[in-house]
């Protein structure tokens, strides 16, 4: 009778969490048939051996659309030229503009510096899974942006380039529209550091804006970087990744960082509710024959203390060697002190309302008597609060 009152519980809650701020329960495991893929065994590990710029075949459209959606106007455009002198495309990057720069001047030169005093003397990681991240390169990148790989995972669809930016003819009105939209589906991020899942379903899905790749083409283009190539795969039963010549559920962009490094954003449309994450999983197989340096986990609904997703919660402590979230993710309780340490920052307050139930007395204990380091800035759930709960997790050796 308690096991069945427990998981009655447990069902209600998640159900509640669905229709409300971040919903992680959606299968986008639809099959894609007569797809042409190749098979590429995926080693994590780095390779010393840089691939040269002049072996990459640059593809022009993600690499003006990324410009010209992120608002740059020094790029040297071919394909869309045309739109870059549009005075309506003008306004419209503009007025965004002006919110970009209270996100860099409020939150993002902040987590910059917090990265380089505080994370980079204990890591330097060169691959980052971030598991509940939708499309956030943004922050995952802000955090650990000497990372040559990032792997992201949500729920959200991957997404297409729009069939009008690859016309001859420029039609500036569907410019407008799909500019205005993407905008829109980055405004949650912009000005509370998170994604919603609710809003991403729905702004996603669009004729147009159909997924993540848009947004990530966005942020890459105001990250600085240089998107090369554009792949879609998924993970086949040997864990490994299967090349696509048709959209999938992953998808894989190639592109250059600031340093000059060749590096990789991959993004897979999955759930990571055990019904559809376990052993038997290709995405389980993936994380677990792979060698990830961290994860990175915000915003992430306090899905990681909901039963429903112990198996991602035990692959990350079994197999990742840190751990960088907030307290949406792993409860602290599931960390043994005989294998972790701790770096703490910000101060611990309780949840917001709608979590209320997830507040962590032996965290809160924790906190008070570590002396954590002031962070500075506010992130997450309680992103009003300039000086949010951060916690820094590495195994020992």
């Amino acid at each position: 009778m308690t096991n069945f009152k427990n998981t009655l519980i447990a069902s209600v809650f998640l159900a509640i969490v669905i229709f409300s701020l971040d919903p992680l329960l959606n299968n986008n495991n639809a099959s894609f048939k007569n797809s042409k893929k190749s098979i590429h065994k995926f080693n994590i590990k780095p390779n010393n051996k840089q691939i040269r710029l002049s072996t990459l075949k640059i593809n022009d459209t993600i690499s003006e659309l990324s410009a010209l959606l992120s608002g740059n106007t020094a790029y040297t455009y071919k394909i869309f030229k045309a739109y870059i002198k549009d005075s309506n495309y003008i306004k419209v990057s503009q007025n965004f503009l002006k919110d970009w720069e209270l996100l860099e001047e409020n939150r993002l030169k902040h987590v910059r510096a917090f990265s380089s005093t505080h994370l980079h003397s204990k890591i330097k990681p060169i691959h980052i899974l971030y598991p509940f991240s939708g499309p956030d390169l943004l922050f995952a990148h802000h955090f650990f942006n000497t990372a040559k790989s990032f792997f992201l995972i949500g729920l959200e669809p991957c997404g297409t380039i729009p069939v009008f930016l690859r016309a001859n003819n420029p039609d500036f009105s569907k410019l407008h529209s799909y500019m205005r939209q993407l905008y829109v589906s980055v405004e949650d991020i912009v000005h509370f550091s998170f994604f919603r899942t609710l809003d991403m379903n729905a702004e996603l899905k669009q004729n147009t804006l159909d997924g993540t790749l848009h947004v990530l083409l966005f942020f890459l283009g105001k990250l600085k970087c240089t998107p090369l190539q554009l792949r879609y795969f998924e993970i086949n039963n040997l864990g490994a990744l299967a090349y696509s010549t048709i959209p999938n559920n992953g998808v894989e962009i190639t592109f250059i960082n600031t340093f000059k490094d060749t590096c990789y954003v991959r993004y897979l449309s999955a759930n990571l509710d055990n019904q559809y994450f376990n052993d038997q999983s290709q995405l389980f197989t993936h994380i677990n024959s792979s060698n990830y340096d961290i994860a990175y986990i915000k915003g992430a609904s306090y899905l990681l203390h909901n039963d429903g997703f112990s198996n991602i919660r035990y692959l990350l402590l079994k197999r990742l060697p840190a751990i960088l979230q907030d307290d949406t993710g792993i409860p602290f309780h599931y960390f043994q002190a005989s294998n972790w340490e701790f770096n703490l920052y910000g101060n611990y307050t309780k949840p917001i309302r709608l979590f209320k139930n997830r507040y962590q007395n032996d965290l809160d204990s924790f906190y008070k008597k570590s002396n954590p380091t002031p962070l500075g800035f506010g992130l997450g759930y309680n992103f009003k609060n300039q000086n949010s709960a951060l916690i820094f997790a590495q195994k020992k050796h």
